[in-house]
């Protein structure tokens, strides 16, 4: 997988004229894979705190007619150690500069799979080189919300490009 998004990465950056440095960033779609680690917090009467760690994968696209504003989708998966469940949230995501906002379909597995939850959920995160950091409100079906704050590692791979 990694040798594929390597030669990809290559073959899109060789369209680019290296004395520009705006064609290294715009008019690019990127795949960004990750790492995220994250603290979360049950808002009923408990107030139940959790850790977990999972991965994400997006496909931004960075233009050049408005630098700075970006676009694309996201999925993340996050596995929660204290309640022993796995969450999977697929969406858009958007943003200006070193902000985006993210969000969509959320589905929560428990009990060793046999309790699904399904919902959406909604992230605001700000990032700087490959750290992203992010606070997201989850709203869950038969469950109660929950806000969750963590960090991200993510690379990003220019996978095509002028």
């Amino acid at each position: 997988v990694f040798l594929t998004l390597a030669l990809g990465a290559t073959t899109a950056r060789a369209n680019y004229d290296i004395t520009r440095s705006r064609d290294l960033l715009y008019d690019v779609l990127y795949l960004n894979p990750g790492l995220v680690l994250s603290g979360s917090a049950l808002m009923d009467s408990e107030r139940q705190v959790g850790f977990g760690i999972g991965g994400e994968l997006s496909l931004v696209y960075l233009g050049r007619r408005n630098p700075g504003l970006f676009g694309g989708l996201v999925v993340d998966g996050l596995y929660q150690f204290s309640g022993q469940r796995g969450r999977l949230m697929l969406g858009p995501v958007i943003g200006v500069s070193y902000f985006g906002l993210d969000g969509g379909y959320l589905v929560e597995l428990s009990d060793k799979g046999k309790t699904v939850r399904h919902g959406g959920a909604v992230r605001l995160f700000a990032t700087i080189g490959i750290v992203t950091i992010y606070a997201r409100y989850n709203v869950l079906a038969r469950a109660a919300d929950s806000v969750e704050f963590g960090a991200q590692l993510k690379l990003p791979f220019p996978v095509w490009g002028r």
